[in-house]
């Protein structure tokens, strides 16, 4: 059996699935896919990866493969199947230590297999695919995959394909149909808001799973039905609300037609009273001359050996304010990059800081909002500050006293 590419799914399970070798045959069976040798349900051919040499298996009975499954030295198990007729391949893959591939493997259905045309129907391609992403779920959910996806393109692949476990997964992207166990809650600010997603189909799964479905069948070349016309991908890791929709749909459409770029502040996604660790720096100490704050050319300019400071902050309408000392910090910032409502009464304007959190899309990659928000801790210190090795200010420190002596 030979690797082929095409409609392809993926399941991470995190463990073996040869104890489950029968049961996932039948649930294979069960949405419509015929095994080998295609005129028996009763029995089964196979290709068995062994340490001792390949083998091959003929008309087998479910109690051989569970048998053969429990063999030890066993690397994976290959079946021959149909789809509808259509020719794919199914893996059964014994996972390698430290790897996060994975232990369920469909590959192989070809790009005619959603495309109109030889007798099927625009309807009959639909129905397919539906049958297909029940057949992902019910897989996905009946053997508690912490993640699965399906790809109908090799594009994105390399960030569809997980490095590791949440939050280090690497995965930033969605295939045309994802699924995201339990594990993925902090990452994505938790699986329930995912049901929101601006997808054409999303669901729970037993166990606590979410599958996202972003059009009604595989691209595969053709035009489809993405359902709502926004990105669920930045939805699911831009740290997108269900109420901000209707903003980022309308600046999203804005950007489009009039080719802005779109300035992203990850604080405007915080709710009031939510914390984070913001990235400052004073504008005595930018380095440049600061007649304005102005974010679009901060990019180019900044790094974050820069900056000054890592403060700990908490929302408060459009502003940011020190979670210890409640001393404003800075105005959250637009999609054009300016800064919301006003100064608080009496506060010199040069005394806001400058923010390094502040992404301008076209030139900057926009993490999420957990990135910027701590675990319970006393030093409020985010997934942000740390990669960045920087240290929060100490709660005692009153910012622009110290800064206005030090310059005395």
């Amino acid at each position: 059996m030979g690797i082929s590419y095409g409609l392809r799914a993926s399941f991470h399970l995190g463990r073996s699935p040869m104890d489950d070798a029968v049961d996932v045959l039948e649930r294979c069976r069960d949405h419509g896919f015929a095994v080998a040798p295609f005129d028996d349900d009763e029995t089964v051919d196979y290709a068995l990866d062994l340490d001792a040499g390949d083998e091959e298996r003929s008309a087998a009975s479910r109690s051989e493969l569970a048998a053969d499954a429990a063999r030890e030295g066993i690397s994976s198990i290959e079946f021959d199947c149909r789809f509808d007729g259509v020719e794919c391949e199914l893996a059964l893959v014994a996972p390698e230590d430290g790897s996060n591939g994975p232990e369920v493997y469909l590959s192989g259905i070809p790009e005619a297999a959603f495309a109109e045309g030889d007798g099927v129907s625009a309807a009959g391609v639909r129905r397919r695919a539906d049958r297909f992403v029940d057949f992902v779920a019910d897989v996905a959910a009946t053997f508690d995959a912490w993640y699965a996806f399906a790809t109908d393109s090799d594009y994105g692949l390399d960030s569809a394909f997980p490095r590791g476990r949440p939050p280090e997964s690497g995965v930033s992207t969605l295939a045309w149909v994802t699924v995201f166990g339990p594990s993925w809650a902090r990452e994505l600010d938790g699986v329930d808001r995912l049901v929101h997603a601006p997808a054409y189909e999303t669901r729970t799964l037993d166990g606590g799973g979410v599958l996202l479905r972003k059009s009604d069948r595989p691209a595969m070349g053709d035009e489809v039905d993405e359902g709502p016309p926004f990105s669920a991908r930045e939805y699911v890791f831009d740290g997108l609300t269900p109420e901000s929709l209707d903003t980022e749909m309308a600046a999203a459409k804005r950007r489009e037609e009039l080719g802005e770029r779109l300035h992203r502040d990850p604080f405007r996604s915080l709710a009031d009273g939510e914390v984070g660790s913001d990235p400052v720096m004073c504008q005595y100490d930018a380095p440049f001359d600061v007649d304005r704050i102005d974010y679009d050319e901060f990019p180019d300019d900044l790094d974050v050996e820069d900056n000054c400071f890592v403060l700990a902050v908490r929302r408060e309408g459009d502003a940011l304010y020190g979670v210890e000392n409640d001393e404003f910090v800075r105005r959250l910032v637009d999609d054009d990059g300016e800064p919301l409502g006003e100064l608080p009464a009496d506060w010199p304007s040069e005394h806001e800081m400058v923010s390094l959190s502040i992404a301008v899309e076209s030139l900057t990659a926009f993490a999420p909002r957990w990135f910027y928000m701590p675990e319970a801790s006393s030093d409020h210190v985010s997934t942000f500050a740390e990669l960045s090795g920087l240290r929060a200010v100490p709660s005692d420190m009153q910012l622009w006293e110290e800064i206005e002596a030090s310059r005395e």
